[in-house]
């Protein structure tokens, strides 16, 4: 890491960096998932000095998201707009997919016939399980597609609404 950056994130901060000593390249002071090095270089993996996270700071950009969960997904740690932007398409804003635990470059994280807006604002189901209420039924063929073809068929409960319409006791 350069002197610079191991001087601005030095001895005074949490972060403890020296410019004359090294071995603290994979500590991660701030507990967000990402080691001084990484924080060194930034989203692009680059060594430049426009992209530096801050080790000291979890959420260097203040979006609510820890920048080791933006670097994990490909996402910009100091830029506060790409919370709001949908990395996927799917419906869901990046900061909703991060709440919600799921990926926000897969439309659909549990690969149940299901985009993960669809689980998390229409049908209430869990965006990280296939089979939400355990029934051995896929979350996206009990609602809208029997077959899983793609191809919109009415699920086995087309009047689903958020009910136990199989009375197993779960939200179908």
């Amino acid at each position: 890491m350069w002197d610079g950056f191991e001087y601005l994130y030095g001895r005074s901060t949490s972060a403890r960096l020296d410019p004359i000593e090294c071995g603290r390249e994979t500590e991660d002071p701030d507990n967000d998932g990402l080691p001084n090095y990484l924080e060194f270089l930034g989203h692009d993996g680059v060594a430049n000095t426009n992209d530096w996270t801050d080790p000291t700071d979890s959420d260097t950009d203040d979006d609510t998201m820890p920048d080791g969960w933006e670097y994990t997904y490909g996402l910009n740690a100091r830029d506060p707009d790409d919370a709001n932007r949908d990395a996927d398409s799917d419906g869901l804003i990046n900061l909703s997919e991060y709440l919600a635990g799921t990926n926000p470059r897969m439309t659909d994280t549990d690969a149940d016939g299901l985009s993960d807006a669809e689980e998390v604002i229409t049908y209430l189901s869990d965006p990280l399980d296939p089979d939400t209420d355990g029934d051995g039924l896929l979350d996206g063929r009990e609602v809208w597609d029997k077959d899983l073809d793609g191809v919109y068929d009415g699920g086995f409960f087309p009047e689903w609404a958020g009910g136990d319409l199989d009375n197993d006791g779960f939200i179908d």
